[in-house]
């Protein structure tokens, strides 16, 4: 409520919002269940609040993580750390129900065509890089100081395009 506040008084543009209870070593499946339920449901009331102030059509929402879960269970019934994450989405800018990126079924990153996004052993591995740079473009970033002070080197890809 204060992140949209601010947006709609004009002295923000952005926010950064955490939750935690995701980094389950232990009794994976049942914090998991709860991390994401509490994760869902503060994006479902993020999205009615943007709705309810008319901003749909100006705010992007981006969900991540700074790493995934290993795709077997360690010996405490838990999941360690792993390089290859999800990330979602949505709102002003996006085209939504899509897919981007492929794993294999052990959970290991698939190339992909750089155009079409669908798995191509002559492909690229997707990184948060490229979705970086994906939005910076979107938001016209690219030739602002943030960018030129934080370089992404990922090339640029049509990603939030449909």
């Amino acid at each position: 409520a204060v992140a949209l506040a601010g947006y709609r008084a004009g002295v923000t543009i952005s926010a950064n919002l955490t939750t935690g209870g995701f980094d389950t070593h232990g009794n994976h499946d049942q914090n998991q269940t709860n991390a994401l339920d509490r994760l869902s449901t503060g994006i479902a009331e993020i999205w009615d609040q943007v709705e309810a102030a008319g901003l749909e059509d100006r705010v992007t929402l981006f969900i991540s993580s700074d790493f995934g879960r290993t795709p077997g269970y360690n010996s405490g019934n838990g999941k360690d750390h792993w390089p290859i994450t999800s990330m979602l989405l949505m709102g002003a800018g996006i085209t939504g129900n899509r897919v981007l990126g492929a794993t294999t079924h052990g959970h290991r990153t698939i190339p992909v065509n750089p155009e079409t996004f669908q798995p191509d052993e002559d492909g690229i591995i997707l990184t948060p890089a490229h979705v970086h740079r994906a939005l910076r473009e979107m938001m016209g970033l690219n030739a602002n100081d943030v960018a030129r002070d934080f370089p992404l080197t990922a090339e640029l890809l049509p990603l939030l395009q449909g």
